[in-house]
């Protein structure tokens, strides 16, 4: 599978043990689901990266280096918030759902539920962004906040949260020691869009 963990990119399986700073990569065309015991979840689609910065307990952090992921931190544990730290921003959040998009230059956050501070990490500007609202940050900082449609984005979505469902039923992960205590990573491949 394309899906790789840094450490000379090393193959993903599904009983991969992932530690604090490991990278996880997706190639063209392909995609990945984190689930963490405190009920996290990462949808990462092709040519995307991330840095698991901090384990998954009370206050969880990852790094997007790349790429676009979908964070459900809806359901998370009591007490717990999850940070993304993009190149330009920011966003803290707890009990939502959220897209983080990283180009390298352009960091963006597109709320689907709730609500979550997104901050600039050069000038320190802070907006709140709601449901249905994205913000952008560059160099000079956060835009204005504008509309997309959630209908859509959850569309874009799907193909990548429900592929793995039309495989066989897989066996339970094992436990690790060093970062998470039970991590199901689930690698598929991506059908190809035509046309």
């Amino acid at each position: 599978f394309p899906v790789t963990i840094r450490a000379a990119w090393r193959v993903a399986r599904i009983d991969s043990v992932l530690c604090v700073d490991d990278h996880v990569r997706t190639q063209e065309d392909s995609g990945a689901i984190l689930s963490f015991l405190d009920m996290t979840t990462f949808v990462m689609k092709p040519e995307s990266e991330i840095i698991l910065d901090t384990p998954p307990e009370k206050d969880s952090k990852i790094k997007l280096i790349s790429g676009n992921i979908w964070e459900n931190v809806k359901k998370m544990l009591k007490d717990g918030s999850m940070e993304v730290e993009m190149s330009q921003a920011i966003c803290g959040a707890r009990g939502t759902i959220f897209v983080s998009e990283e180009t390298g230059t352009l960091s963006t956050l597109k709320m689907i539920e709730g609500q979550m501070k997104f901050t600039h990490k050069i000038t320190g500007e802070s907006i709140t962004v709601n449901a249905g609202k994205m913000a952008v940050a560059d160099a000079s900082g956060i835009s204005e906040l504008k509309n997309f449609d959630i209908a859509t984005e959850k569309s874009l979505w799907e193909k990548i949260m429900y592929a793995s469902q039309e495989k066989p039923p897989v066996a339970e992960p094992t436990v690790g020691i060093v970062m998470v205590i039970s991590i199901i990573l689930i690698v598929y491949m991506l059908i190809r869009k035509t046309g």
